[in-house]
């Protein structure tokens, strides 16, 4: 017989095991529950399809690869994952947020703010074309949901917000020979004449403050700034450098996180030894627009073809606008004397091309040439300076873009056309009472009746940030400021 306390110690053991059954089958459950619940996004790669089992959703953008690491959209995946997706302006940041938490992802920074804490990655997010893309690393932080990615994962450059920190040049291409004036003109040694130009500390940040209004009025687009300096930054004789380098270094430092600046003073320095500009003209050649272009696509994360791989048609006897700024000193029989190359290089698309002179586009005035073969001058480009000029491409991949510029920008918007559908390149020299036309125009309703557009590209040189260029642009955007 069996004592009492024996019984007992039966009763404590038969407790701890019926307890001990009961933990393990709700972890059990809990296993079965879990793994449930987790799915598998199925990304197409090369596409921006995704699916969640068998049902198919849509991303804003397809997946991406940089130095073999993928990147999704983040607000694709996480808002399947049961997170609204928001925006603090104030954090630069985008929310992912549910009813105990709100996280933060920043972009350009490898860090999250998740449950209150600061979270390392590998990784920084970015932001391409208003897309917040994160490596697969960060969105293991808020699911235990798998990303598998499957097919041609396209391979992009990473995408750089450059502030031209580092970003110096010297006197390597510099002219020793000692300058000329004529009217208002240097003339260097025999064959080259050369305006030279500055960038204003007032100027730089009130043109930097202008095109923030610009980024604050079309949040909807992304805003790209491309400062670029005249011939005399790199060959013009030492007493009389201004040094634009570090003016548009400083408009870059007052840009607002909305604004893309595009370094084009790196690669065209690179290429220094080139012909970067015109000896008988104030603007640059088609080559020196290259490689701003370059850059710009480079900020993009995308990469230019080869210049090589353009066909060209060149003139052999080109003769710019220095010779009449100049005529009736020596100057001018000496540039006369010096006939120089003009490069064309030709779209790679087909497209066509309509100047308009009103806002709605129904006054046409002609067709436009990306590079007008009957024209000797630098009007050869986008047949010169036009109110509006619309080309539409065989690109076909949705995408819009709007140019504003002033001369400088012909050369750009050549290069421009290889990359988007449609191209709408904007002269505001010639609207709202610029140049004496009364014709008005703003962004708002060019973006309402054309549908929308995904960037806004400003190219500017010296002349192009004082106040005259400000207003112009401060006009199409409604602005009260300048």
């Amino acid at each position: 017989m069996k004592s009492k306390k024996h019984r007992s110690n039966e009763s404590k053991i038969a407790y701890v095991i019926l307890c001990g059954a009961g933990v393990i089958a709700l972890v059990f459950c809990f296993i079965l529950l879990f793994t449930g619940r987790v799915r598998t996004f199925d990304l197409t790669g090369g596409s921006n399809e995704y699916y969640i089992g068998e049902e198919l959703f849509e991303m804003s953008g397809e997946p991406l690869m940089i130095d073999d690491v993928s990147y999704v959209p983040a607000k694709d995946i996480l808002a399947q994952c049961g997170y609204e997706i928001d925006w603090d302006s104030e954090k630069y940041a985008m929310t992912v947020s549910d009813q105990y938490d709100k996280s933060y992802i920043y972009p350009d920074r490898d860090v999250v703010t998740r449950k209150g804490e600061n979270v390392s990655c590998n990784n920084a997010a970015f932001m391409l074309d208003k897309i917040i893309y994160v490596p697969v690393e960060m969105i293991s932080l808020f699911t235990e949901d798998r990303i598998e990615i499957a097919g041609e994962v396209k391979k992009i450059i990473r995408p750089v917000r450059d502030l031209m920190a580092d970003t110096y040049i010297n006197d390597d291409y510099r002219s020793t020979e000692s300058p000329v004036k004529c009217n208002g003109v240097y003339m260097i040694g025999e064959d080259k004449a050369m305006e030279m130009l500055a960038y204003p500390d007032d100027n730089c940040t009130e043109y930097a403050a202008v095109i923030n209004r610009l980024a604050t009025a079309f949040p909807e687009a992304q805003v790209y700034d491309i400062a670029i300096p005249s011939m005399a930054e790199f060959y013009g004789p030492k007493p009389v450098y201004t040094d634009q380098t570090s003016g548009i270094r400083k408009i870059y430092e007052n840009l607002g996180p909305a604004v893309m600046p595009v370094n084009a003073v790196k690669e065209l320095w690179a290429h220094a030894g080139e012909k970067l500009y015109f000896n008988t003209d104030h603007h640059w050649t088609q080559r020196g627009a290259y490689y701003a272009y370059k850059a710009f696509l480079a900020t993009k994360g995308e990469q230019a073809p080869p210049l090589e791989s353009f066909e060209t048609n060149n003139i052999d006897d080109f003769m710019g606008s220095w010779a009449n700024t100049v005529k009736g000193t020596s100057g001018e029989a000496q540039l006369k004397a010096h006939p120089e190359l003009m490069e064309r290089f030709m779209p790679k698309v087909e497209y066509t091309g309509d100047i308009f002179l009103d806002q709605a586009m129904t006054n046409r005035s002609g067709d436009s040439k990306v590079i007008n073969l009957s024209d000797k001058t630098y009007g050869t480009f986008i047949c010169g300076d036009q109110p509006l000029t619309r080309y539409t491409t065989n690109v076909k991949n949705g995408k819009k873009a709007v140019l504003l510029k002033e001369s400088f920008g012909n050369a750009f918007a050549t290069w421009l056309v290889n990359d988007y559908e449609e191209v709408y390149v904007i002269d505001p020299r010639y609207w709202n009472g610029g140049y004496g036309r009364d014709d008005a125009f703003t962004l708002r309703a060019l973006y309402d009746e054309i549908g929308g557009f995904d960037d806004i590209i400003v190219v500017s040189y010296p002349v192009s940030a004082a106040a005259d260029m400000r207003k112009a642009i401060g006009a199409l955007i409604g602005d009260q400021n300048n």
